[in-house]
């Protein structure tokens, strides 16, 4: 029963089609990073996939323009 709910929330919360024409020129920075320079954290070997869903999400579901997005894979300052 959770997940039922769980997964009703989700659905409401998903943006309607009419909303994604309003974001056409917004932009959007989209960041996966696997490893980190320090090695005190653990390899996070869902992240690049996780960055691509994101992008496909801004675009399709949000309205994102590809050219609007800067996708950043494995980024350090």
């Amino acid at each position: 029963m959770k997940a039922v709910r769980l997964l009703l929330v989700m659905l409401l919360l998903l943006p309607s089609p009419g909303l994604a024409a309003d974001n056409a020129d917004a932009v959007a920075v989209i960041i996966g990073n696997r490893t980190y320079p320090n090695g005190d954290l653990p390899e996070v070997g869902s992240a690049h996939g996780d960055a691509d869903a994101m992008k496909r999400f801004a675009m399709e579901m949000l309205g994102y323009r590809e050219d609007r997005i800067l996708m950043l894979k494995d980024a350090t300052l």
